[in-house]
Order: C-alpha cells, then structure tokens, then sequence
C-alpha cells in the first residue's frame, strides 16, 4: 500500500543476499474489512527501483526479480494490477485455518 513500510523495502530485499530464499511482496486485495481503492496502490516500479540492480523474467503467476550479488530473488504478486487467472490453480490458507480460492474465482 502506498505510504505504509516503504522504508523497509530494502530490507526485506537484503535478506536474499546471503539465504536462497524468495521473499515475496503481495500486492493490496480489497477483502470485506478493506475497501478498494485504486490510491492506496504503489506501483511495483517504484517499490523496487532503489534496490534492485538487474531483474529476471516474468515467471509464473507472480513478478520474480533477481538482483545483482544476491542468491536469493523477490517476487511481487500483483493480482489486481496485473492479472494472472487464466493460469492461477492456487489455494490462499487463511489466518483462521480456512482456505479460499483466487479472489477472482
């Protein structure tokens, strides 16, 4: 969301230097409690731009970037920017243990 934790961007991004591991940013989704709102959205361009040195190809359902020196990548999963329904088969396991399909489905 725009405005909210953009300081820790950089952050997140330098704990795949050393760790293979994929950190994942996932993009605001209008749920009951929240409301969509086309302002609150922070392009995906400018999350990364002051962090990230060079980038891989588009994999998947998600955006997976890979920088420079790093084992590790990030991936930005932007389902109401761009969407990817046609091949999403994903389940979303809830914080209360239910599961739900894709928000589009």
């Amino acid at each position: 969301m725009r405005g909210m934790n953009k300081d820790e961007i950089c952050d997140f991004v330098e704990l795949t230097r050393h760790k293979p591991i994929n950190v994942r940013f996932i993009k605001f989704m209008p749920f009951d409690g929240n409301v969509w709102n086309v302002k609150k959205l922070a392009p995906m361009q400018r999350c990364w731009i002051k962090c990230v040195n060079s980038l891989t190809a588009w994999r998947d359902f998600k955006t997976t970037l890979q920088t420079l020196h790093h084992v590790g990548t990030i991936s930005f999963i932007t389902s109401m920017t761009r969407h990817f329904c046609a091949g999403c088969n994903r389940l979303r396991l809830l914080s209360d243990g239910n599961f739900k399909v894709c928000l589009f489905g």
